[in-house]
């Protein structure tokens, strides 16, 4: 065998194998990979208290019910909004809108997408080395006629478990980024809950002052028709013109606040730009308040808890890629080789192994048990600080149902007795005009008492929630 036929044999080849290899195609959309639904109760940390991956964690959007993309997700958005009646969402839909739109819920989505394609190519093994190399050339006689030719591959081979500890440790972080998804999914759902809940008491605010305006224009007419019949003095009737227009006043101070209410709603959604109308929902919708120790019991399933034992499972497996990293791979090497001097041919075989000399990832191994011990006390901070929270936050709830059912049960049935024995009155000319604006303010104030109640009721039922429900709600 000559040395041009073999030189023109495989050189082509050679470059056709390193061609194919590197050429990077267009992603089709048969390319992009299979989503699969996140499971919202499933727990990230394992027995030994390393999290199991989900199979499930390169796939978190479809968990939010829709394709990936910030035009998908607009296009969601719009199609959910056109299905509500005439851009007032519920408390349901508001949060499937923020699910769609939220950038923050995109990129936690989108760190998910990350970490899960950096588990996959974590577990991967190096590519093989395809070589072609003339020795022995002289640079008097015949150059290529008396050289020797080899052509082989070589093959780095990781041993120590080091590919699978990184693919592990991957996993974990994917599974860290799903957990820090659902957190952040818990966040923006709790000001989403707290912006709809301002807005929907601006909604009842605002009809509660609606009614205020009647009652006044109902009494302004009463008292020019009682002046006509001499039964009132014009200060009767200046001090009901004074009522009804204060009323007014304070209905459209209240309108103003509802309109920014829904606009601060729309922000919370994750897009200003929405053109919101108002919201539908009633503020008397049953909330209960759980036992605190069952509360309490259900801690460790907070998504913020959660969230920090993942990236604490995350940061143990860590330690393990690093400290399996330090077992140096062992390269392998067959080559052919063409003695064109002699018209001989031999093979080569060759083992190669690093010398862990110089670097023995000392650093890595000591910043990854740092990095695990910081995580072991941001776990532990997060579960003082959602305890605090959640004391505080049903504490409130409990104090907000009971001075709500207070007011209703016992307040206002009483002050509407005692307002219609006034008007009663008041048209038969037994008491004064005030005496009936007096007790029709103490009403309304009362009425508003009671929706301000519920409105808190429903921003501490926020932080609780997910621990007596799903995340979903």
């Amino acid at each position: 065998m000559s040395a041009r036929p073999f030189v023109m044999t495989a050189l082509p080849v050679a470059i056709g194998l390193v061609a194919a290899g590197c050429t990077v195609s267009p992603m089709s959309a048969s390319d992009e990979p299979a989503s699969a639904a996140t499971t919202e109760t499933s727990e990230p940390v394992a027995e030994a208290g390393r999290a199991e991956p989900a199979s499930d964690a390169s796939t978190p959007r479809a968990a939010l019910g829709g394709p990936t993309g910030a035009t998908a997700a607009t296009s969601r958005a719009t199609a959910t909004l056109e299905e509500a009646d005439a851009l007032r969402p519920t408390l349901a839909e508001a949060l499937a809108l923020a699910d769609a739109q939220h950038p923050a819920i995109e990129a936690a989505a989108a760190a998910v997408d990350v970490a899960a394609g950096r588990a996959e190519q974590a577990g991967l093994l190096p590519n093989p080395e395809l070589t072609l190399r003339m020795e022995s050339a002289r640079l008097s006689g015949k150059t290529t006629g008396e050289a020797e030719y080899l052509a082989g591959v070589r093959q780095e081979l990781p041993i120590g478990g080091r590919l699978g500890a990184a693919e592990h440790a991957g996993l974990l972080e994917a599974a860290a980024r799903t957990a820090e998804l659902r957190r952040v999914r818990f966040v923006v759902h709790g000001r989403v809950r707290g912006a709809f809940a301002t807005a929907l008491f601006f909604e009842k605010v605002t009809a509660a002052r609606e009614e205020a305006v009647e009652a006044a224009r109902s009494g302004l007419e009463l008292t020019r028709s009682r002046l006509e019949l001499g039964d009132a003095v014009p200060s009767d009737v200046a001090l009901a013109e004074v009522e009804a227009l204060r009323a007014e006043r304070d209905r459209d101070r209240d309108a103003a606040r509802r309109r920014g209410a829904v606009g601060q709603l729309a922000f919370a959604l994750g897009d200003g730009s929405l053109a919101l109308e108002g919201v539908r929902g009633d503020l008397d919708d049953a909330l209960g308040v759980p036992a605190l120790e069952e509360v309490v019991a259900r801690l460790e399933s907070h998504p913020a808890v959660a969230a920090s034992r993942a990236n604490e499972a995350a940061a143990d497996a860590r330690i393990d890629a690093v400290l399996a990293a330090r077992i140096p791979d062992v390269s392998l090497e067959l080559l052919y080789r063409r003695i064109e001097e002699k018209a001989d041919n031999a093979i080569d075989v060759g083992i190669g192994v690093e010398l862990p000399i110089f670097d023995r990832r000392q650093g890595a191994v000591r910043a990854a048990w740092a990095e695990a011990a910081g995580a072991r006390a941001r776990t532990r901070e997060t579960r003082l600080r959602t305890a605090r929270a959640v004391h505080a936050a049903h504490i409130r709830l409990r104090q907000a149902l009971a001075d709500a059912g207070w007011l209703a049960e016992e307040i206002l049935p009483r002050l509407e007795v005692v307002l219609e024995a006034a008007e009663v009155r008041y048209a038969a000319g037994d008491v004064a005009l005030g005496e009936v604006i007096r007790q029709r303010s103490r009403l309304t104030e009362s009425r508003l008492a009671r929706l301000t109640a519920l409105r808190d009721a429903m921003a501490a039922w926020a932080e609780i929630a997910p621990l007596i429900t799903s995340a979903d709600g």
